[in-house]
């Protein structure tokens, strides 16, 4: 003897069936952002404000620098001109003595002359070539009347004062 079921409901057996779709959160929005974002964007700026505010500060404090390298290039160039040893040596000391006064005091260099003024170039620019080398004409070169000394050793000297010089 076979007993037979009620027929059931084929959905009142599959519980699965019951559920509902799965429902998707928001995506989430981009703006606005979180705190952390601001204040990163806000570091990022005060330190590119800073930097450019200590390069263009770099950059006007040593726009003396580029003024004089531009006329020692015009002073060499001018002595390819004339060729005059004794004049070349008297333009570049006048230089010096110009990017001297602008740096520092005015009245501790202006006073400086001969082997004062050459010792002074020596400890600004921490070499030895003006006592020792061949800036050592300096000294003596405005109270020559002629002479031949090496005018590339002279330029190279004042060339790495004017990089060096603190």
């Amino acid at each position: 003897m076979q007993t037979s079921l009620p027929a059931q409901n084929s959905t009142a057996m599959d519980p699965l069936s019951q559920l509902k779709d799965i429902h998707l959160p928001e995506p989430v929005s981009i703006w606005p952002p979180a705190p952390g974002w601001w204040l990163l964007a806000a570091a990022a700026l005060i330190i590119t404000l800073f930097s450019v505010i200590r390069i263009t500060s770099w950059y006007r404090k040593n726009a003396y620098r580029r003024l004089a390298e531009v006329q020692l290039d015009a002073l060499d160039k001018s002595y390819k001109q004339h060729e005059d040893c004794i004049i070349y040596a008297c333009d570049i000391n006048r230089l010096l003595k110009q990017v001297a006064v602008t740096y520092y005091d005015r009245e501790c260099v202006s006073r400086l002359s001969g082997k004062q003024w050459l010792e002074f170039l020596d400890r600004t620019g921490n070499t030895r070539n003006f006592t020792e080398g061949a800036g050592q004409l300096l000294e003596s070169a405005q109270y020559r009347k002629t002479g031949s000394f090496e005018v590339a050793g002279l330029g190279r000297c004042c060339r790495q004062w004017l990089k060096e010089h603190a």
